[in-house]
């Protein structure tokens, strides 16, 4: 799960995982997942972080397919948004509602991967 957008260290990749943990009840999300722009899942929380986090990214770009779509959200609200978090940029895909404070969110993260 970790990639060189969290040092490739456990403990951030955990520390990143446990914010979005936090995230679910802060905004009342049945799920949410960090990707970076490879695609590759940085941190998730909830059910099926892990395809969440891939179709996020892919919905950024245009790429999603909405076979892939029907099955991951299980017709859910998918709320995606691109964040510059360390200079990078990843994604933030949530399920069930939208999120608010993406300014707060990316600077939080940030200083999570510092």
């Amino acid at each position: 799960m970790a990639t060189d957008f969290v040092s490739g260290t456990t403990r951030r990749a955990e520390a990143v995982g446990a914010y979005l943990e936090a995230l679910l009840s802060r905004f009342g999300l049945s799920a949410a997942a960090l990707s970076d722009g490879l695609g590759l899942v940085v941190g998730r929380g909830g059910a099926d972080g892990l395809a969440l986090g891939t179709l996020g990214e892919r919905c950024a770009r245009g790429l999603a397919r909405e076979d892939e779509f029907e099955q991951t959200t299980g017709g859910a609200d998918l709320y995606v948004h691109a964040l510059s978090v360390a200079g990078r940029t990843v994604y933030l895909a949530t399920l069930g509602a939208r999120v608010r404070g993406l300014r707060r969110i990316s600077d939080e993260l940030a200083a999570l991967v510092a």
